[in-house]
């Protein structure tokens, strides 16, 4: 699979690869490297600090952290199935991470191994596999203040120009 990727990479003139995961807080963190780094980075991951697990989305320390710089690091290793061509970027792509300690054991912050774990659970309980979708929802507006009926009205507030 690393030479495919390598191979669509190249083919697409890829040129900034987002190692991706998401933290304790649910947020989206994102380590980028560049083309001569992306087979050594897909192969064997990027470190982060676990400090980077106490900061908010807008990089202010919460209040009671658990991580810090003493804490040492962890690996982000790529998930190459979750490889992917950035539809917003033209010369980028994105691979989602698993979270392993520097001794290869799992993070006990990474939500993906955690769970990959439940789902393997249910899975051997019940039978068969589980699957899911992010189903997106979202209205259209009109400018003007709509009636949508029983009694709710929608306002659009609209900016001063």
């Amino acid at each position: 699979m690393l030479k495919e990727i390598l191979r669509t990479v190249a083919d697409n003139d890829i040129r900034y690869l987002q190692l991706r995961f998401v933290d304790t807080s649910g947020i989206l963190r994102t380590k980028v490297v560049l083309k001569p780094a992306f087979e050594a980075a897909l192969k064997y991951g990027v470190n982060f600090s676990k400090a980077i697990m106490s900061f908010t989305a807008l990089d202010r320390l919460v209040d009671e952290p658990y991580y810090n710089a003493a804490d040492g690091d962890f690996w982000a290793v790529p998930d190459l199935g979750s490889f992917a061509l950035s539809p917003l970027q033209a010369d980028t792509a994105y691979v989602y991470c698993n979270l392993l300690e520097p001794d290869g054991s799992p993070f006990p912050g990474c939500y993906r191994t955690l769970l990959s774990k439940l789902l393997a659970e249910v899975e051997s309980a019940w039978g068969g596999s589980v699957v899911g979708a992010f189903e997106p929802e979202f209205m259209v507006i009109d400018a003007e203040p709509a009636v949508l009926g029983q009694g709710a009205q929608i306002f659009w507030h609209r900016s001063p120009e």
